[in-house]
């Protein structure tokens, strides 16, 4: 059995590859839409947290 190696470009783009079932699809784009929303509320704590540390410099010094 020959084996497939494929980039996350590829996934990303909707590339199914021969062998590839529709349930392996559907489970790689629902990881990547957790993955897609984890990141973004990382995104926005870290910068809130920014925010609330200056704001705390600007009054506190």
């Amino acid at each position: 059995m020959e084996r497939q190696v494929e980039t996350m470009a590829e996934h990303g783009a909707g590339a199914v590859t021969a062998g590839e079932s529709a349930a392996e699809t559907e489970l790689i784009a629902e990881r990547q839409a957790m993955f897609g929303g984890f990141t973004t509320f990382t995104t926005y704590a870290v910068a809130a947290v920014a925010a609330v540390l200056i704001l705390l410099a600007i009054f506190l010094l």
